[in-house]
């Protein structure tokens, strides 16, 4: 293996990792599509992950605090995402442990009083239906967004 073409690699990953983060598996695909062998791929993953450069644990982590605190979504919406990002299944399952479903209840309630407050104008039973659909598309289970709908106080 020429050393320069290891070079041209790990400075390849170190810029794309500046760009945005990625999983090790998003990483390889991007690394694998530019064409590096797959020796010198692996090589530079492993060493991402030593040096702490990369780490998929704390990529999820990241992700759904993103998740939750900016984007107001529910525990369907995250599984989805660690899914789409190609987050292994064992820390996906970690991390989504670690999410309270009473937490749950009050994002989606936050979530609702936000988009009541836009729709002031509309029709108690369309305004009600919005919310719903909207906490749907939001990843949130159907129980939860049942128990927030029926609790707003649509006029």
């Amino acid at each position: 293996m020429s050393e320069s073409i290891k070079q041209k690699a790990q400075g390849r990953a170190l810029r794309l990792l500046s760009a945005s983060p990625k999983s090790r598996l998003e990483l390889k695909d991007r690394l694998d599509a530019i064409g590096f062998p797959d020796s010198v791929v692996l090589e530079i993953l492993n060493d991402l992950e030593r040096d702490d450069l990369i780490s998929d644990r704390r990529y999820a982590e990241d992700l759904v605090v993103h998740l939750t605190r900016f984007k107001l979504s529910g525990r369907r919406k995250i599984d989805f995402e660690l899914k789409r990002h190609r987050i292994a299944p064992e820390i996906r399952e970690r991390v989504l442990a670690d999410l309270d479903g009473e937490m749950e209840f009050e994002r989606a309630s936050e979530l609702a009083s936000s988009r009541a407050r836009k729709l002031e104008k509309m029709p108690a039973a369309k305004k009600k239906k919005n919310i719903y659909d909207l906490l749907i598309r939001r990843g949130f289970d159907f129980e939860v967004c049942r128990r927030v709908s029926d609790r707003m106080k649509l006029s």
